[in-house]
């Protein structure tokens, strides 16, 4: 709206303002509760305010010239600093010019404004976006208008635009509340008018979900060798199965005993045995519940993912380390353990057990990486060293090996 011409001279385009123009596009802003009729104009190259709308003290004399482009002078008071004005309940600080009067409008955002705040203009719905705090918000108004509302005057006979606002309002009907007796632009705005029209949205009551993931609420720290009480970010609200996350269990070495859940946000109770400090770090995925009912509130399961079957070593690896079911090996013969050691010491023990459960193992499948640590055996030098657990060595690596041993013990 305001052009370049020459060193303080710049033309105020006003064809944008002719009713048959589809460019024009308009929204609604407030001044110290106080509505302006608002134009966006890419072709204006500063904002500009009417003076009745700001406080005459805060305006710093500044000699620029204005010219219409119909040639009429259009006299500039001065230029304002940090000017507020709320825009769909946002607010914006602009830098603007004084001018005694503009036909029909009070408020010019120009290219000074949406480059500022990134604007983006979908010309096809007249609808202008900007970012403000990371967010993408529409500059279209939003308040119902009356017919109580002046009409906006676009040029010196004071032409009523109205089919811009009968099209305004059927673009914008979607988005606003009807209101009783319509808004007066004459009078000052109440607070309540200054509140978004749109219907509050009522919470809807979310259907129970078959599962929902668990996760920390915040950072613990368990000291060596004790037990620790978390609570998780998860409600639910009836009894279920709790399935512990594998990767938590073998990353942290922690392992819960209990878990409450029934009608409040979950706890869970971890013991440490290691003779480390560990921590259980913020939105960390513990494990998740199931709907599946069960006897009682409290409920401890380690879970097998049935996406991904485990071998049957891993089965019973992953029972054996809930302190519910009996230690049992590969064939299903229960290893009893002492109930009256303390609790870090029976887990010290099943987890020693199921690190060994591999020899036991009468399938080729149910061999698992090892995590003893490798044998190495010197050999003479013309005859490549073999750095390999035995009990995984092939059959050709067991008759290379059986010759190196009897070679030995006959030099023995």
């Amino acid at each position: 709206m305001i052009q370049h011409q020459s060193h303080l001279s710049y033309q105020w385009h006003d064809k944008g303002l002719d009713p048959q123009d589809d460019e024009c596009i308009f929204t609604s802003s407030v001044l110290k509760n106080r509505r302006l009729h608002t134009l966006i104009d890419t072709g204006a190259g500063l904002t500009v305010v009417e003076k009745q709308f700001v406080d005459s003290n805060r305006i710093e004399p500044f000699l620029l010239k204005l010219t219409a482009a119909n040639g009429t002078d259009i006299q500039c008071i001065g230029v304002v600093s940090d000017l507020e004005i709320v825009i769909n309940n946002h607010t914006f600080m602009i830098d603007v010019l004084a001018v005694e009067h503009l036909s029909g409008i009070n408020l010019v955002l120009g290219r000074d404004f949406l480059k500022h705040y990134k604007a983006k203009i979908d010309f096809e719905l007249n609808e202008t976006f900007v970012k403000i705090n990371n967010k993408i918000i529409s500059l279209s108004s939003t308040v119902e208008k009356s017919r109580a509302t002046p009409k906006l005057t676009v040029d010196s006979q004071n032409t009523q635009n109205k089919k811009h606002f009968q099209k305004n309002k059927k673009k914008n009907r979607r988005n606003r509340t009807k209101k009783k007796g319509g808004i007066n632009n004459d009078k000052p705005i109440t607070s309540k008018e200054q509140v978004s029209s749109k219907p509050p949205i009522e919470p809807k009551s979310e259907p129970m979900r078959k599962s929902k993931f668990v996760y920390s609420s915040e950072d613990y720290i368990i000291p060596p060798k004790s037990e620790c009480k978390i609570k998780c970010a998860t409600k639910f609200s009836s009894g279920g199965t709790f399935m512990v996350n594998q990767n938590f269990v073998e990353n942290r070495a922690l392992y819960p005993l209990t878990v409450e859940f029934d009608q409040k946000p979950v706890e869970i109770t971890f013991i440490n045995p290691s003779p480390a400090v560990k921590f259980i770090y913020k939105n960390e995925l513990i494990g998740n519940l199931t709907t599946e009912k069960i006897s009682s509130p409290l409920f401890y399961c380690m879970g097998i993912n049935e996406k991904y079957p485990k071998t049957h070593v891993e089965n019973v690896q992953i029972k054996n380390l809930c302190l519910d079911n009996p230690f049992t090996d590969l064939s299903g013969n229960i290893i009893d353990i002492n109930p009256e050691m303390p609790v870090e010491k029976q887990l010290e023990l099943r987890k020693l057990l199921n690190n060994y459960l591999h020899c036991f193992a009468k399938n080729s499948m149910d061999f698992l990486d090892s995590k003893m640590p490798p044998y190495t055996i010197q050999v003479e030098e013309d005859i490549k060293p073999i750095n390999s657990p035995p009990y995984k060595l092939c059959i050709k690596e067991r008759e290379i090996l059986d010759s190196i041993l009897d070679e030995l013990l006959d030099q023995e």
